[in-house]
C-alpha cells in the first residue's frame, strides 16, 4: 500500500553540479521548470574533462529516495541539454510523436547512466511526463488519435478562407460587434473548454446547448477563460475584447440592462481566438 501510495505522488528532480555553476531541472506530472547561472559559459564546461556529480532525488509521500553518481561533465552537460530540448518539446507539442520519443529517449539515457534511484522504474519516470488526462484514460491511444484528428482539422481549415468567412459574419454583424478599443493581444487554444461574462453581447444572443458552427461575442469589458483539455495549457483574457470560437457547444446569452448588455456563456470548442487588451498564459 505504501508503495503504490509513493509512486502515485511521484515527483523527479535533478542535480547537476558544475565548477561554480548548478542546474536544476525539476520535473513533475504538470509543472516543468528550469532555473539555472546564466553567465555559466556551457562551451568551456564541455571542453572540461573533470567529473562532475548528478543527483536524481525521487519525493514521495512519506521518503524520499536520491541517487548520486560522478560522470564526466560533457556527459552531464548531455543529459542537461537533452532535458532542456525534451521540456521545450513537451511545452510546444505535449502529444506529438516526436515528443514521445524525446522522452523515452531521455528516460533510457537516465537508466543507461545508472541514475534510476533504486525501485524507482523506467515506467515510473515516464508516467510523470505524460499529462494526467491521458494518465486517467482507459484507452491512451484512442485519446491520442482523436486529439490529433481534431488539431489536424483545425489546422486545415484556419486559412484564408476561413478567416474571410469569419470577417464577414464580424462584418454582417458591426452594429452589434464594434471593433474593440485598441485591444492589442491574441490568445488561441485547440479542443479547449471557454467561458466568459462581461458588459457586451453575443451573437446569437441565445446560446442554446446545440453544437454550433460559430460563436462571435464582443466585450467592452470582458473575462474569458480558456483551457485545453488535453495539453494542461490555456488562457487568461480581460479588458476589450472580441472572440471567436469554432465547432462550439454549449450555453449562455446576452441580457439587456439600464447601463448596457450582459453576456455569459460557457462550453467546449474545437479552436478558439480572441483578441484583447490583455491575456495572460498559463503556464507562462
Amino acid at each position: 500500500m505504501r508503495n503504490k501510495s509513493y509512486k502515485k505522488s511521484l515527483t523527479i528532480g535533478i542535480i547537476i553540479l558544475f565548477i561554480g555553476a548548478s542546474i536544476l531541472p525539476v520535473i513533475s506530472g504538470k509543472i516543468n521548470t528550469l532555473n539555472f547561472d546564466k553567465s555559466t559559459d556551457f562551451t568551456n564546461i564541455a571542453n572540461n574533462q573533470e567529473k562532475t556529480y548528478i543527483t536524481i532525488y525521487a519525493f514521495g509521500d512519506t521518503l524520499t529516495k536520491e541517487k548520486k553518481i560522478l560522470i564526466p561533465t560533457n556527459e552531464a552537460l548531455k543529459i542537461y541539454n537533452d532535458f532542456e530540448f525534451m521540456t521545450s518539446e513537451m511545452a510546444q507539442n505535449p502529444l506529438s510523436d516526436k515528443t514521445q520519443i524525446l522522452k523515452n529517449n531521455f528516460v533510457d539515457l537516465l537508466d543507461e547512466k545508472d541514475l534510476l534511484p533504486a525501485g524507482i522504474t523506467k515506467k515510473d519516470y515516464l508516467s510523470l511526463l505524460t499529462p494526467n488526462l491521458l494518465k486517467e484514460s482507459k484507452d491512451q491511444e484512442i485519446a491520442l488519435k482523436i486529439y490529433n484528428l481534431l488539431t489536424n482539422l483545425i489546422n486545415s481549415i484556419k486559412n484564408p478562407f476561413f478567416n474571410k468567412v469569419v470577417n464577414i459574419f464580424k462584418s454582417r454583424f458591426s452594429d452589434t460587434f464594434p471593433p474593440p478599443v485598441n485591444p492589442s493581444v491574441i490568445g488561441t487554444a485547440t479542443y479547449c473548454s471557454v467561458a466568459g461574462f462581461g458588459y457586451g453581447s453575443t451573437h446569437p444572443i441565445f446560446i442554446t446547448p446545440r453544437p454550433r458552427i460559430l460563436l462571435i461575442w464582443n466585450a467592452h469589458v470582458g473575462d474569458t477563460w480558456v483551457g485545453e483539455i488535453f495539453t494542461d495549457k490555456g488562457f487568461y483574457a480581460w479588458g476589450t475584447q472580441i472572440g471567436t470560437a469554432l465547432g462550439f457547444t454549449g450555453g449562455g446569452m446576452t441580457l439587456g440592462i439600464p447601463l448596457g448588455n450582459l453576456f455569459a456563456f460557457g462550453g467546449y470548442a474545437w479552436y478558439t481566438s480572441i483578441l484583447a487588451n490583455y491575456i495572460h498564459y498559463n503556464p507562462q
